[in-house]
């Protein structure tokens, strides 16, 4: 049976003649060659020569006056706790002949990883690594879990990949040098970013953004559908994503609930690139197939190459379809019966629906790849009219600048974060010196963090989710819905769909009698 649309499958119709299908969700995994982290070096760069330590010490009030968002993505509790914590190695004697203290909290975690006995049991343990200290697991995949874990330095909690070396070969090990490039190169509000790339014996680890809201997938599953004003600016989010992406040629290929992440009750991020590729025109043909069955073009089952935009433009509609109805608009038990809806192309619209709603889904699952509604025509759709369409992020830097001559000269949010590096330990020297690495540096991965911190706490962005956003609307009353999050036990003939269904008979449902049949164009 197909698991709760969690199916995943990978082939290429040339060299195989069968189907090859991977049960598990969306951390498909591989590996790279990645340079380890030298620790001595970088200890030695850390200091001060003509004083022998970095004073502990915020940069002076004059340069401070000239930044106008907050200096520190750090709040003084976390950076006394911080203090408290290292004060414990403070002024020991360095691995560095020339350097007689430490005094700065960069140079504690270092010293820590160098000589402290209870973080060589971490490291041994495999709880820790760098700068990061491993909490409880979040997710898992055929070669990789994932786990919440801990940034030492800045305290922030950051998602951890942790890929299993031992269980990979070739084609994952490429698949993850697709996946580590594409997130490099790409910023945008609502993407998972990529923090740091480590490695050691036996695993590869990448540090990413951490969303606490977990995935849209779950929170469908355990609340129903959305209503429509619900479902516009969270759609709107992941198809400004997509948009984004096709302008710089990059194909997601894998877009899916599950691979949608709250980072807060209102804002989502599509993340999981494990199946990106970059092209080199929009129009180029593929032929490697991968993806979500449910989610999958028909020209995936029929074809021997497709087009990348479309396949991910077909993808999206099917997960509005899902956002609003609380199903798919094609189901089956297994990958073979999933085709067959596809490719037979009739799916059914609730009449619940506006016609705006309708109209759209309509125009993104059409059969023929040419005749889908472009991302273009998505935004200007009257479904979507007056609904923010996130933008690319101009402020932030996955590097630091290298080409200035005076501070002032940097943005008012790179000046903060450098200000807040400093404040650390990782002064301007040490940070020049590790651009080259990117990210597979943990000076540039705090450099992210800690940049990515100053963005939010400037546009007050992560709020709490210790309340639910609200589950009901206007629209919702007046067709006598009643709302989601109230749980009532109602049957079909009270609401469609039912509230607080179960994995699998949301899989299953058929559209009521009151629905509008469709036929893919």
């Amino acid at each position: 049976m197909v698991n709760d649309l969690k199916t995943d499958y990978y082939y290429r119709r040339h060299g195989s003649s069968r189907l090859d299908v991977v049960q598990g969700t969306s951390n498909r995994s591989s590996a790279i060659s990645l340079g380890r982290i030298s620790q001595s070096s970088d200890v030695r760069k850390g200091a001060n020569s003509s004083v022998g330590a970095v004073p502990l010490l915020p940069v002076p009030h004059s340069q401070k006056a000239q930044i106008q968002l907050r200096a520190s993505s750090l709040s003084s509790e976390q950076l006394k706790m911080s203090d408290r914590r290292g004060s414990n190695i403070s002024r020991l004697p360095f691995s560095d002949p020339t350097v007689k203290t430490v005094d700065s909290l960069y140079q504690r975690l270092q010293w820590q990883q160098l000589h402290d006995e209870e973080a060589k049991k971490e490291f041994a343990l495999g709880k820790r690594i760098g700068f990061y200290r491993f909490k409880n697991e979040i997710g898992t995949g055929n070669f990789s879990k994932v786990k919440l874990a801990h940034h030492l330095l800045t305290k922030e909690k950051v998602a951890v990949k942790i890929i299993d070396k031992t269980k990979l070969d070739a084609k994952t090990r490429k698949m993850l040098n697709r996946e580590i490039r594409t997130m490099d190169m790409l910023s945008h509000p609502s993407l998972i970013r990529l923090y740091e790339v480590a490695e050691s014996v036996s695993g590869i680890f990448l540090f990413m953004e951490y969303a606490p809201g977990g995935e849209l997938y779950a929170k469908l599953s355990e609340d129903g559908c959305y209503n429509e004003d619900q479902a516009k600016p969270i759609f709107a989010q992941i198809a400004s994503a997509v948009s984004y992406m096709h302008d710089r040629f990059f194909i997601h290929r894998d877009i899916k609930a599950e691979n949608v992440f709250f980072v807060d009750p209102y804002n989502v991020k599509l993340g999981d690139f494990g199946f990106a590729t970059q092209v080199d025109k929009i129009d180029q043909h593929l032929n490697t197939f991968c993806g979500s069955p449910p989610y999958a073009a028909p020209e995936l089952f029929e074809d021997d190459h497709y087009y990348g935009p479309s396949v991910d433009i077909w993808a999206l509609g099917i997960l509005l379809y899902f956002m609003v109805t609380g199903h798919m608009p094609f189901n089956g038990k297994t990958v073979p019966t999933i085709k067959h809806a596809i490719l037979d192309g009739s799916f059914e619209l609730p009449e619940y629906l506006s016609q705006e709603c309708m109209d759209l889904i309509s125009g993104i699952l059409r059969r023929k790849p040419l005749l889908r509604l472009t991302l273009q025509q998505m935004q200007e759709s009257s479904w979507l009219e007056g609904v923010q369409w996130p933008e690319e992020d101009s402020i932030y830097r996955p590097l630091p600048s290298t080409s200035y001559q005076f501070i002032s000269e940097l943005s008012e949010t790179e000046q903060a974060t450098r200000e807040t590096l400093e404040h650390l330990g990782i002064v301007k020297d040490l940070l020049q010196s590790h651009v080259d690495r990117g990210s597979r540096s943990h000076v540039i991965g705090t450099f992210r963090i800690i940049q990515h911190r100053t963005i939010l706490n400037a546009i007050g962005s992560q709020s709490s989710f210790g309340e639910a956003p609200p589950r009901t609307s206007q629209s919702d009353q007046t067709r006598g819905r009643t709302p989601l999050s109230q749980g009532s036990k109602g049957n079909s003939s009270e609401s469609f769909p039912p509230r607080n269904l179960s994995r699998r008979r949301r899989n299953t449902l058929k559209a009521s009698k009151h629905s509008k049949f469709c036929n893919l164009l």
